[in-house]
């Protein structure tokens, strides 16, 4: 996208060629996502919330959940919601350490995830999910 508008000087018409050839060349179909596009939403999501100078977001994981489909089971959902918007620096290491775990483990089939596998249990392209 910033690739797009630092190259928009010109006129509209040459934007919308500039989007046709990304989408093209990802295989991106009009209205849908491929799910490695969902697997770097996902990706990029956990690592930006994982920095030390920000907090844990139930909601990230949540959107994450929204566009995968996964589930995660109960009691480990219950443990992330008690982290809402706890800052990382201020949870003890080894707990840190714990919790990422989980979440990683929990996402592991979207991160891991290849061409041939569906991570999103056939929600990719769904406008209702």
């Amino acid at each position: 996208m910033f690739g797009l508008e630092i190259r928009t000087k010109g006129k509209l018409e040459n934007i919308y060629k500039d989007v046709d050839t990304i989408l093209t060349k990802h295989k991106i179909e009009r209205g849908k996502v491929t799910g490695s596009v969902v697997r770097d939403a996902v990706a990029h999501s956990l690592f930006n919330m994982f920095q030390t100078d920000k907090h844990f977001s139930i909601c990230t994981i949540d959107q994450c959940i929204k566009a995968t489909g996964i589930n995660i089971t109960r009691e480990r959902y219950n443990v992330y919601h008690t982290q809402h918007c706890v800052n990382w620096r201020d949870m003890l290491p080894e707990f840190k350490e714990q919790l990422v775990a989980m979440i990683l483990d929990d996402f592991k089939e979207v991160l891991t995830y290849e061409e041939s596998k569906d991570i999103t249990h056939g929600q990719i392209g769904n406008s209702n999910t």
